[in-house]
């Protein structure tokens, strides 16, 4: 399972559910009951700027956090068949950002035999926060590796000098610092480091540079429905004009053409 829920965890995690039967079952990175005849296997990664931040460079490449699920894949493959499972049968289930996450892990070359299966449910690599060839499409990376150092007391002449003092930073201060968010999207993205991913998740789609397994996307009913609340709060919501202004500028920041063929 792609652990989403805990943003400022900082902990590696591996959890596992087997059953009894020593037997070479199915493998699924989900937390599903174990009455299935499955092994479960939940893990944890990096988030934000711990899991993302980027110099886009040898500093700080970026994609950590996918490099934890590659890590926490190829575990499940050298591991797995001692607690009854299948290296060679691995389903791997992720939601929102695990659903987006699982779409990278196809596309990435790291991940080459490590699974067999997938399902993103609510979100996927196409989605406007994807990455770009230039980086983000919402948030500069290296912009916002400099506004972080500032925010710090860092110095912001090169790369080097920024990685070396963010990461001599208590934790506790980088989990704290304050970041304005981009209009669309967030902060800290996957970017085009040349060798998680290589080319543009599109590019890569459309030159069929993917792992070509079994796969399902879907959504759920009641999308973002937790934000419902947020909107209700203003009693007397916005007026018509307003409202459509909004929506124009939404749609054409947020889908400059990241699904056109």
């Amino acid at each position: 399972m792609l652990n989403t829920c805990f943003s400022g965890s900082l902990v590696q995690s591996l959890n596992i559910w087997k059953i009894h039967k020593p037997l070479s079952l199915q493998v699924s990175a989900w937390l599903i009951s174990i009455c299935f005849q499955i092994v479960a296997v939940e893990f944890s990664y990096r988030l934000g700027l711990f899991g993302f931040l980027s110099t886009l460079d040898e500093h700080a490449p970026g994609n950590v956090g996918f490099l934890d699920m590659t890590k926490g894949l190829q575990w499940i493959k050298e591991n797995i068949q001692y607690f009854g499972g299948d290296p060679n049968n691995v389903t791997f289930f992720g939601h929102g950002a695990g659903g987006l996450a699982v779409n990278y892990l196809l596309l990435s070359p790291l991940t080459k035999g490590l699974l067999h299966r997938a399902i993103s449910s609510s979100g996927n690599a196409l989605v406007p926060e994807s990455a770009t060839e230039q980086g983000i499409m919402y948030s500069d990376p290296l912009s916002t590796g400099k506004e972080l150092a500032k925010r710090l007391g860092c110095p912001t002449d090169n790369n080097k000098n920024i990685v070396n003092c963010l990461q001599a930073k208590p934790m506790e201060t980088l989990l704290n610092a304050t970041m304005p968010k981009p209009k669309y999207g967030l902060t800290f993205l996957p970017v085009i480091d040349g060798a998680f991913l290589p080319e543009s998740p599109r590019e890569m789609l459309l030159k069929g540079k993917y792992m070509k397994v079994p796969y399902i996307i879907g959504l759920t009913s009641d999308e973002a429905g937790a934000n419902l609340g947020d909107l209700l709060s203003n009693a007397y919501g916005i007026d018509t004009e307003s409202y459509h202004n909004l929506i124009l500028d939404y749609v054409s920041n947020h889908f400059r053409c990241v699904y056109c063929f």
